[in-house]
């Protein structure tokens, strides 16, 4: 037995997502001002923040906000919101440090895998922008691709703490979740989710998630369908804290090739 694969969520990990989002829908309202949007910048762009988090999985955002300040939806003016969108998506989007330096380093050794939730696309569009897919594909001989560990999904019964994503990645590559790390920033999602199933955790402190204590991430979790499912007789805290409690942690990506080894060392 030893150490064979190591599986990223995306969000708060390899991509950081919340620190420049205002400033790129900012960039996107002023563009569909320009082409006709009948709103101030400021009252604009409020609206549709506002929007996005009614229905973060919604793929209509811009068409909301002009069909409210318009009354109808222009394709002109959409279509500006929509490429300014990616355009400064693109621009603005945020490599952790050390990104390419330890997914290569990692990727000599163990199998990587992408583990993530949310909707396919998007965060496909994200692990594409970053230009990190390749650190998720086996090619054979021929540069031909033979392998992609790449596992998304936003079906709540499929969605992290929920094992179906593991179970695929794991049966895909023929290893155990005894051979396997997941790297991820989320107690409950990611760290609880993964060890209950008998994998080893590596908690990485930066994003929104870095400072949520287990207490709170406890309460949170009792609240979801996904606690109900796993745990119909319920979890205590105590329980649920052994669980939550990484093997170990890591204040940014540079960090885990050092924590890996002594993973790996204590696997073998």
């Amino acid at each position: 037995m030893g150490l064979r694969a190591i599986c990223f969520d995306l969000d708060g990990v390899l991509y950081m997502p919340h620190e420049f989002i205002r400033t790129i829908l900012l960039h996107s309202v002023r563009a569909m001002i320009t082409y006709g949007l009948k709103a101030e910048v400021d009252v604009a762009l409020d609206k549709l923040i506002e929007i996005r988090n009614e229905d973060t999985g919604a793929t209509d955002h811009f068409n909301r906000l002009c069909l409210h300040f318009n009354r109808q939806e222009d394709p002109i003016i959409i279509a500006s919101g929509v490429e300014k969108y990616h355009e400064s998506k693109t621009a603005y989007m945020q490599r952790p440090k050390g990104l390419d330096y330890v997914l290569s380093k990692l990727k000599e050794h163990y199998i990587l895998c992408l583990v993530s939730n949310g909707r396919p696309i998007k965060q496909a569009d994200k692990a594409v922008r970053l230009g990190i897919v390749h650190y998720f594909t086996k090619f054979g001989s021929d540069a031909s691709i033979r392998q992609r560990m790449v596992y998304i999904s936003n079906d709540p019964s499929k969605m992290k703490p929920m094992p179906y994503l593991w179970n695929a990645c794991t049966q895909d590559l023929g290893v155990d979740f005894s051979e396997c790390v997941m790297i991820g920033d989320k107690l409950w999602e990611d760290m609880v989710g993964a060890k209950r199933l008998g994998m080893k955790t590596i908690k990485i402190n930066q994003g929104n998630h870095a400072l949520l204590s287990i207490k709170d991430s406890f309460v949170k979790a009792k609240k979801s369908t996904a606690f109900k499912r796993l745990y119909p007789k319920g979890l205590t805290l105590k329980e649920f804290t052994e669980l939550a409690t990484p093997d170990a942690q890591a204040i940014d990506l540079t960090e885990l090739p050092g924590l890996i080894q002594n993973i790996a060392a204590d696997l073998e």
